[in-house]
């Protein structure tokens, strides 16, 4: 690689074209930032030099706010000169908190093989961490890397959940750091509390010098409003109607109705249509509301099948993926899994990473069979 650019946007800018080889698979150099990227690197370029308080990003899914979001921060930790020196990145959920952890840690290990580049072994020191309510070992948030769920982050700021007899080391760590809260939207409640509740909690933040990112694809007007009406200037908004690439094919079931039974559903389109996806090696991804749907759903899905003379393996853990995806002539065959938030955490965390495993077969041009999941909510984001 050539020797570190000389500005920090365009640092950050090659960072970013790491960032995104490594998850694509592809070379750096075949990447062009979108126009949104260099805005977001230009926005976090200024939090961290303390020019805006927080920067909101509205962009669809696959429009690479992630990758924008983190190249500055590790541009400016390569750079041995450092305004931040810590982050701490922020999600509402554990299953996005797990999924992004392992995307994370491929990001650090690339960066740290960066050629040419005499300060790359600096970011040995920000090995990724998971930090969510249920940990027996908690580690505060006192890594160079922290990945925390939102309740931890607000737990911390407000000294409710910290080291015991030192209780603002937590708080003390937050202060030291550059705070991004992705997937805003997941907070939500039909009552919209959680939108006046967090937008308080990162003014209080910024207004104590912590600089703050805020991420979303559909970010609600009540909430940015909220942040201007308490912060004003120090507020700037990045936007995009970009149109990631790929394709995405959505069926509607008896759309003449409002409501529909799952057998209903199941019988008039969906089975057929996971049929003919099958035969056309396509991934299908089934999402239902409750549990009790998702388990019903599978076991129908299965049986109907196996009936219909399709070669079926059934997947508990993202190691079994590459066989099943692999292995045999292609055509009818199918690899089902069934994932949820019930699962014991150890269970869910081995299938979730089923998706990042068929992304990789396909991308190597190895994988002949589909990929069928049934899943609740939780398989929507991340």
């Amino acid at each position: 690689m050539a020797p570190p650019a000389s500005s920090p946007s365009e640092a950050s800018v090659e960072l970013l074209k790491k960032m995104v080889s490594c998850r694509a698979r592809a070379p750096p150099e075949s990447f062009k930032p979108y126009n949104h990227q260099r805005e977001i690197i230009d926005r976090v370029l200024r939090l961290l030099e303390g020019d805006l308080r927080v920067a909101v990003v509205k962009i669809p899914c696959g429009g690479g706010k992630t990758e924008a979001a983190l190249a500055p921060f590790f541009s400016q930790i390569l750079s041995c000169e450092p305004h931040v020196p810590r982050i701490i990145y922020a999600l509402p959920t554990q299953s996005l908190l797990y999924n992004m952890l392992r995307r994370f840690d491929r990001y650090v290990t690339a960066m740290r093989s960066l050629e040419g580049h005499r300060n790359a072994r600096r970011l040995s020191e920000f090995e990724p961490v998971a930090e969510h309510g249920l940990d027996a070992d908690p580690e505060y948030l006192i890594p160079r890397f922290s990945v925390a769920t939102y309740d931890v982050v607000a737990y911390a700021w407000l000294a409710r959940r910290t080291i015991p007899r030192r209780p603002f080391t937590s708080r003390g760590a937050l202060l030291a750091s550059y705070v991004v809260f992705d997937e805003a939207h997941l907070i939500q409640d039909v009552y919209l509390y959680s939108q006046r509740v967090l937008p308080s909690i990162i003014v209080s933040m910024a207004e104590a010098g912590v600089p703050v990112v805020v991420m979303s694809a559909t970010l609600a007007e009540q909430f940015e409003r909220r942040l201007k009406e308490l912060l004003g200037g120090g507020v700037e908004v990045v936007s995009s109607d970009i149109q990631p690439k790929g394709k995405i094919s959505v069926t509607f079931c008896c759309d003449d109705e409002e409501t529909v039974e799952l057998d209903t559903a199941l019988k008039k389109c969906v089975r057929e249509r996971v049929l003919s996806s099958i035969e056309q090696r396509k991934d299908v991804l089934i999402v239902v509301n409750s549990v009790r749907a998702a388990c019903r759903a599978y076991r129908e899905l299965l049986s109907f099948l196996n009936s219909s003379g399709i070669s079926v393996e059934v997947i508990k853990d993202a190691n079994d993926i590459e066989a099943a995806l692999t292995g045999g002539a292609s055509g009818r065959r199918a690899a089902v899994a069934l994932l949820h938030g019930r699962l014991q955490m150890g269970e869910r965390m081995k299938r979730e990473g089923l998706f990042e495993e068929a992304k990789r077969l396909k991308l190597d041009g190895r994988k002949s069979a589909s990929l069928v999941v049934v899943a609740t909510q939780v398989a929507e984001v991340g």
